[in-house]
């Protein structure tokens, strides 16, 4: 039976448990709620609520319901908000502040699926905050005359979309708790006199009867889901008996609706919360931002008015035709233009403080005479704004299979003007006649505001980051143009437009790394629960899962690169700071929102540094392979380069030295090198920002002497050395895929792995798996070839313990460590059985490499028996430690005791080093000197670390 059907029988069987009465409105529920005239209707909530603002079919419901009423609309809504908890960047407007603002009336609020996730445990809790909720909203008056009147609309049911998403008993119990939680909205709501809308039931009767999904992940509305609910809200409010009105308005309302959400998201939610509101608001903030928030409102109220003015169908026509195609927000925003749209903003004085400011900007060609490369170097423009003016302001490139060019471009960057159309693109580079110069440019997406990370997933599919969304870009009809536009997470923090999700990166087991800045508080509600981070932090998302795990959370201000080397060891860019780190130093079992301390960095070269790769490319000599090239982009203009050592035995990580020469520095501070990788012929491409001005605290948004329009690729190549005949990954077959894991350059590795990712796993891993079994053991890259076929199997969600426990067995101990890494990531998403992982740490313990015991240390923390777990890290912290390995270590320890134990007790709390004697040792070890003479040396632990160290101030200090 087909996934699709069988989806259908399963929800028809639900509907069939649940009564028809159940499923039936109530009759209360029939009743016309009424708007009087002039009257402001709030909204406020979650995901859920934004997804159908942004529709536009709430707010043309109660236009089409109440055409001659000049009802006002104000929606709030945010993603991750709960009853109990509504989380703001700093000095963001509160939804209550908002609403008084607003003077509502009416407050119509979308609560529930967040908090489902906590399931039954979580019920008296909710029960509880809910109910003060409705206190507190009642005893106010928004309005400044009276209390509100109140609507509470219940949470959806869990659509069943088939694996790899929830799917089976996981979302039948799911649904269970959504029930519960909707009980109790709908006993809380009675007993406060309060309107409630249940949208649980129809759902799962609307799930029932359309074979199309309804949501786009389970939980969340897509344009056909906001149709349906939006009607289901109607017809229980009683809206959808209205008066008669031209049908074909329908579409025009709607558009409308939507455009007047879009500037009203800019206004309540705006990008660069810091400069709006916060911290960084004075000097820059205080005097461009509240006009440009009053232009908002004018041309919120414009659009309001117009939808007032316009004749407007019935609810009934409004709903008479199902949605196809595209979504309506998808062309974002409309090209609805009005005479109030357009203002002359006050002139910004030309201040600073004490930022890097660059001249006028030369020419490429003149250009090239401030470089100063390495010895035996050259540096060519492949690409500027001179022959293609849309590439203005790059920020992030890679290449595809087909061997062209993606570069991300911002010019809209820092933020956008009120009244003007964001246009910031994603284009396509080619060198068709292989020169090195670009000749040919395709513009793949545009209309984008202040994109900030993308990565290709094939042909034709790119995933951008543009906070507060994570997109999915997708051409469907193969001419390099994106023809869809869908939403796949909403509520990345958006403190700062370059502190938001960023830097998208590969990891080799099929999932993207996004990196996100200081000051962030995102939000995200996901068919697996919510996700929070809080002040900078690393994500992993799975795009065959939707799976979005934060797994790095120091307190990193702002990381804008990473580069993985071929065993998955990746390394991380601090740009705010001089520092780069071993990223798995930063990885830690995540407990929101406490921050585990910092390592000693990799690299520490200088600041801000910007887009980094390491080389693995036979167009560059012998003796720089395996070096890590870092840009730089204030004080000195270029790339860093830096020789990376190991040493399993002393270290967990990379330590680095400078090589003799940096690879390139230009004497013109315009140069801006923000982002570089290798091309498929082996040389190294460079995106310059290109700009006089860098940075936000130094300078105001809106300083004219911001640059929009100038942007180059610069490409580097030996000048003695031959190029790489470059692999035809997007032509190459399974077995040639497999056969391309095995050459030298990374980058074409990376390309085919991915290709074979995405491919069908019926066909893919009978053919990996033949391939495996004809290795040459005795080959110097065999570990790594081992690593590369689990990490396929990983990505199609393979739970290959066999294959695992053969790279695990190998003496190469940079392919067991990846290989610990894929269990620890196993183990943290509940793929992999406990007594699999087990006993497959327990024999490593006291492997020989420091890396296989720090990735061993993470794993640890995901083990079911606590108790089991931390021996196994009293085992490890009885060997030789660096820093990186102590601070993971303490790091897991806090996790474990902050567990709950089989029966339900908490084992301690999650910020207090002292709840166990080998998390305080390493605490006690690191305590600075003065400190440590303050502690009582009675107690064992104190001692044990004053005869750890030399510098300790008592007579047997060092002396273990």
């Amino acid at each position: 039976m087909p996934d699709c059907l069988l989806r259908r029988v399963c929800a028809l069987a639900v509907c069939a448990v649940v009564s028809t009465t159940l499923l039936a409105v109530p009759a209360q529920a029939q009743q016309r709620y009424e708007l009087a005239e002039g009257e402001t209707v709030g909204v406020m909530g979650n995901a859920f609520a934004e997804h159908l603002a942004r529709s536009g079919y709430f707010e043309a419901l109660v236009q089409a319901a109440h055409p001659e009423a000049r009802v006002t609309v104000r929606s709030v809504p945010w993603s991750g908000d709960e009853v109990g908890q509504r989380i703001r960047e700093m000095n963001v407007p509160t939804a209550e502040q908002r609403l008084e603002q607003y003077g509502a009336d009416v407050v119509v609020m979308f609560f529930g699926m967040s908090e489902s996730f906590s399931g039954s445990d979580g019920l008296e809790a909710f029960e509880r905050q809910l109910t003060a909720h409705l206190d507190d909203y009642l005893g106010r008056q928004f309005n400044g005359e009276s209390a509100p009147r109140l609507v509470l609309v219940s949470p959806i049911a869990h659509e069943d979309l088939g694996a790899p998403l929830p799917t089976g008993d996981v979302v039948t119990a799911h649904n269970a708790d959504l029930r519960a939680y909707t009980g109790v909205m709908r006993r809380v709501a009675e007993a406060k006199g309060v309107r409630f809308v249940d949208l649980l039931e129809p759902s799962l009767a609307l799930y029932a009867e359309h074979d199309a999904a309804l949501t786009s992940n389970g939980i969340h509305p897509n344009e056909l889901g906001c149709f349906y609910f939006a009607k289901a809200i109607g017809e229980q409010l009683g809206w959808m008996e209205g008066a008669a009105g031209d049908a074909g308005a329908a579409d025009t309302l709607r558009a409308l609706a939507f455009d007047k959400f879009y500037h009203e998201r800019l206004h309540y939610a705006a990008t660069n919360t810091e400069y709006v509101w916060g911290r960084r608001a004075d000097p820059f903030g205080v005097i461009n931002f509240p006009e440009e928030m009053a232009q908002l409102e004018t041309m919120v109220a414009v659009r309001q008015q117009a939808m007032w003015d316009m004749d407007k169908p019935s609810p009934a026509q409004l709903f008479a035709d199902a949605p196809t195609g595209p979504a309506v927000w998808e062309h974002t925003p409309t090209s609805r233009d009005f005479p109030e749209d357009t203002w002359t903003p006050t002139p910004v004085e030309l201040i600073d403080r004490g930022g890097s400011i660059g001249g006028e900007i030369q020419s490429p060609d003149a250009f090239l005479e401030t470089f100063t490369l390495a010895d035996g170097y050259v540096a060519e423009c492949f690409a500027s704004e001179q022959d293609f003016p849309e590439l203005a302001c790059p920020l992030a490139l890679t290449f595809d299979d087909r061997g062209r060019l993606w570069v991300l471009v911002s010019p809209t960057y820092p933020h956008v003007l009120p009244g003007e159309r964001p246009d910031c693109k994603l284009l396509i580079l080619e060198d068709t006649d292989g020169d090195g110069k670009a000749d040919g440019m395709t513009v793949f997406a545009r209309y984008l505001d202040i994109p900030t990370g993308f990565a290709i997933d094939g042909d034709g599919v790119v995933y951008v980051g543009q906070a507060p969304y994570l997109f999915k870009l997708t051409d469907t009809d193969g001419d390099s143009v994106a023809d869809r536009k869908e939403t796949i997470y909403t509520g990345f923090g958006m403190p700062d437009s370059h502190h938001t999700i960023s830097a998208f990166v590969w990891e080799p087991g099929g999932t993207i790394l996004m990196h996100e800045g200081v000051f962030t508080r995102t939000n995200v509600e996901t068919p697996y629960g919510t996700m929070r981070t809080r002040d900078a932090a690393v994500w992993r998302f799975d795009p065959r899962t939707l799976e979005l795990t934060p797994i790095a959370h120091t307190g990193h201000p702002n990381p804008w690169g990473h580069t993985i080397d071929q065993y998955g060891h990746g390394i991380m860019m601090d740009t705010s700071g001089t520092h780069q780190f071993n990223f798995a130093h930063l990885i830690s079992p995540y407990v929101y929102p406490h921050k585990p301390g910092k390592p000693a960095p990799v690299v520490s070269r200088g600041r801000p540094t910007s887009g980094s790769e390491i080389i693995y490319s036979r167009h560059f000599p012998e003796d720089v392979q395996g070096s890590y090239l870092s840009n730089n982009v204030i004080g000195f203009h270029g790339t860093f380069w830096d020789r990376l050592n190991f040493d399993g035995s002393a270290h967990s990580g990379y330590t680095s030295e400078r090589m003799p020469q940096d690879l390139i520095q230009s004497s013109d501070s315009n140069f801006r090198p923000v982002g570089c990788e290798l091309a498929p012929d082996g040389t190294l491409y460079i995106i310059d920002w290109c700009n006089p001005l860098i940075g936000h605290m130094q300078f105001s948004v809106r300083d004219p002497r911001r640059d929009h329009t100038h942007g180059r690729v610069w490409r580097i190549r030996h000048a003695e050395r031959p190029l790489v005949d470059a692999p035809d990954v997007a032509g190459a077959d399974g077995e040639a895929l497999l056969e391309l894991l095995k050459t030298y350059e990374q980058n074409a590795r990376d390309r085919a792995r991915r290709r074979l990712q995405r491919g069908d796993p019926a066909v893919v891993l009978p053919m990996l798996d033949a391939w495996l079994e004809d290795l040459d053991e005795d080959a110097a890259d065999y570990g790594r070839l081992m690593l590369e076929g689990l990490w396929i199997h990983q990505a199609h969600g393979s739970i290959n313990v066999d294959l695992l426990e053969e790279v695990l067995d190998l003496d190469d101990a940079a392919a067991v460590a990846g290989g610990v890494r894929v269990l620890r990531y196993w183990l943290q998403l509940g793929h992999i059985a406990d007594r699999d992982a087990d006993r497959r740490i327990r024999r490593l313990t006291d492997h020989e490499d420091m890396r296989v015991r720090l990735e061993l240390v993470m794993a640890c923390a995901y083990l079911a028996d606590a108790d089991d777990a931390k021996d196994y890290v009293s085992e490890i912290a009885e060997m030789p430690m660096d820093q990186g390995l102590q601070i993971a270590l303490q790091e897991t320890l806090r996790y474990l005791d902050s567990r709950p134990d089989p029966a339900g007790a908490q084992q301690g709390n999650a910020g207090e080093a002292e709840g166990n004697n080998i998390a305080r040792l390493l605490e006690l070890k690191g305590m600075p000197v003065e400190a440590l003479a303050q502690q009582d040396l009675t107690d064992t632990t104190v001692a044990a670390a004053v005869l750890e160290r030399e510098d300790a101030p008592f007579p047997y200090a060092g002396k273990r």
